[in-house]
């Protein structure tokens, strides 16, 4: 059984790299790989990447709610992305943080940035 388990994470860390290589092209950054921090850098952001299956809250809390789980475990579930942008945050150094999203066996991409980010990026003033 542990030789299974070994083998499923091996694979889940195989699809991670190659995935986080793939949006470090498509960014033109620098993946980072075990060294900590951001798993991808560029010249001004630092990324944080994730490939999952799934990455629909609601999707999620529906399926939850169908086994009669407890609510605690549900209000987990729904607040991943959070989670996963609180990493990106951390992980952010000195540079603007981004959260990629992947859906696995798909070419689909997700981009997260703050609200902030997002206004600068297409040049909307504060006012």
């Amino acid at each position: 059984m542990k030789k299974i388990v070994n083998s499923v994470n091996k694979r889940n860390r195989d699809r991670g790299k190659d995935v986080e290589k793939r949006v470090a092209k498509i960014l033109h950054g620098e993946r980072r790989g075990i060294l900590g921090g951001a798993d991808i850098t560029t010249d001004k952001y630092n990324v944080e990447v994730k490939s999952r299956k799934d990455i629909s809250a609601v999707k999620r809390f529906e399926k939850l709610k169908k086994k009669k789980k407890l609510v605690e475990e549900i209000e987990l579930k729904r607040s991943i992305i959070d989670k996963w942008w609180e990493q990106a945050m951390r992980n952010a150094g000195n540079k603007e943080p981004l959260l990629v999203m992947h859906i696995m066996h798909s070419q689909r991409y997700y981009v997260v940035m703050s609200i902030e980010q997002f206004k600068k990026l297409v040049g909307i003033s504060n006012d």
